[in-house]
């Protein structure tokens, strides 16, 4: 159960990432620049302690654009 509320938690957070992510290109559209890069500071503080629960902590060697190859 403790998984799957994980799982759930992480959802909400990522929703909630994704909403933070369109504000800062809103923001920065109108040029309110002070105000995204709190945000934009922010959200990669975020990021950067889910790095392990989203699976990001090595390159998709798979991956095209990690390869060098078009």
């Amino acid at each position: 159960m403790k998984k799957y509320a994980d799982a759930v938690g992480l959802a909400d957070a990522y929703a909630r990432y994704q909403s933070t992510l369109q504000e800062i290109f809103r923001n920065i559209q109108d040029g309110v620049l002070a105000t995204a890069s709190d945000s934009l500071l922010g959200v990669s503080k975020w990021l950067l302690s889910y790095v392990k629960k989203l699976g990001l902590t090595s390159d998709d060697q798979a991956s095209s654009f990690n390869s060098g190859k078009p």
